[in-house]
């Protein structure tokens, strides 16, 4: 009788939902407790007349679930960025859990000022998060150097047991995958239509266009930064938006200066008209001839 009762109440301990997590309570940003509001908060003015003001925003993802204190129900670990307007994005990780079942309020730890994040986990009780973070000779903006962190959970806060720098990233890692374009310079791919595609193997790139294949080559000398050579591609004819995605997209390749990775998105950057624009990508796994095991 024991035993199935506490089965019923392991079942009956649901793990928190991300809706939930966007109206919940963090400690550990600032002084006192914020309470977000469909994943935002806004705190006060930091002088008084002044325009500075901090910014706490949930991340959407990455987001993990699972078991980090033995007992019935998983956490939820989840990201989150606060900024008081200035060049510093502040990344925050934390965790929340059911409390009486109800969800309770989480401690935030610092991850780093202007980290990129690749990946976020859980397994044996605890999380993992790999980052792109400053390396020597990186300036703040352009972190290059592989990161893996390793937390615990204590009482209500994620507490940092291990962290391994290894290498810089490379061209290396973002082959063997085939790339998925979401976005270009910050508007979506519209509805319904064929999204461009990127594979990258050693020094060459090819992909969908919009319309027509392409092939081309890219360089990279200094750590995140790379130079895309002039593209070939197909002939076939192409109307309407396909047309305006091929052309815009290409037009953009062609200009990429630098990469990064946001949350295990793939970004390549270009500049139009003085300004830097995204070329956003998410991961397709596929096997890629030639390229090595990973």
């Amino acid at each position: 009788m024991a035993l199935a009762l506490s089965l019923v109440a392991c079942a009956t301990v649901a793990r928190p939902t991300f809706d939930e997590i966007r109206h919940g309570t963090l400690r550990g940003i600032a002084e006192t407790p914020i309470g977000l509001r469909d994943g935002a908060w806004v705190g006060p003015e930091l002088s008084p007349g002044g325009a500075s003001r901090l910014h706490v925003v949930l991340w959407s993802e990455p987001v993990a679930f699972g078991d980090l204190d033995g007992q019935p129900g998983d956490e939820a670990v989840v990201l989150a960025g606060a900024s008081t307007g200035g060049s510093g994005s502040f990344v925050y990780i934390a965790a929340f859990a059911r409390r009486d079942g109800r969800l309770g309020e989480a401690t935030a730890t610092l991850v780093g000022d202007r980290v990129k994040v690749l990946a976020l986990s859980i397994a044996d009780r605890r999380v993992t998060l790999d980052i792109l973070e400053p390396g020597p000779g990186d300036a703040l903006c352009c972190p290059s150097r592989l990161a893996r962190k390793t937390y615990a959970l204590q009482g209500s806060a994620l507490v940092p047991v291990a962290t391994t720098a290894t290498r810089s990233v490379s061209l290396a890692d973002l082959a063997g995958t085939e790339w998925i374009l979401v976005s270009l310079g910050d508007r979506p791919i519209p509805a319904g239509a064929r999204p461009p595609t990127l594979v990258i193997d050693g020094t060459r790139l090819a992909g969908f266009g919009g319309c027509n294949r392409y092939t081309g080559t890219i360089d990279e000398k200094t750590p995140g930064m790379v130079t895309v050579g002039p593209l070939a591609t197909t002939n076939m004819a192409c109307m309407g938006p396909a047309a305006d995605i091929e052309a815009r997209y290409l037009g953009g390749l062609t200009r990429v200066t630098r990469y990064t990775i946001v949350a295990g998105r793939l970004q390549l950057i270009y500049v139009e008209d003085g300004t830097p624009k995204p070329l956003t990508f998410e991961r397709r796994p596929t096997t890629v001839p030639g390229a090595p095991p990973r």
